[in-house]
């Protein structure tokens, strides 16, 4: 099979990976908004453990830009998405996180990894 790559045209993504892409971007951009407001009112107020949320934002800002090389097309991003998404949810089991959200992160996590694999050779 020749790829868009190699021909030299453009690849069309398919709308619900191009949906699932925007969720995933939109929602980390959120990790990253509300993780830096949350330690902005921690550090004000003098509480414990300001770290976890500058954390929490610094990781969030990764994938968002991961996320920006997925748009691209990257092979690479694609791994280290997928990367950033196992710790994520081992994050999640390990700080308690509700049951239903593990469950939701699951289920899109594999559709995206079906509809990629449907485009796989699209990425270069």
């Amino acid at each position: 099979m020749v790829s868009s790559v190699e021909t030299g045209t453009k690849a069309k993504r398919s709308i619900p990976l191009t949906l699932l892409l925007g969720y995933f971007t939109l929602a980390n951009v959120w990790v990253v908004v509300s993780g830096g407001l949350r330690w902005n009112s921690l550090v004000s107020h003098g509480k414990p453990n300001p770290e976890v949320p500058l954390i929490t934002a610094a990781a969030g800002l990764l994938t968002v830009i991961v996320l920006v090389f997925v748009w691209l097309w990257r092979r690479w991003a694609v791994y280290l998405f997928a990367l950033l998404m196992v710790v994520g949810l081992i994050a999640t089991v390990v700080l308690g996180g509700a049951s239903w959200v593990l469950l939701v992160s699951v289920v899109l996590l594999v559709a995206t990894a079906w509809f990629v694999r449907a485009q796989w050779s699209s990425f270069r």
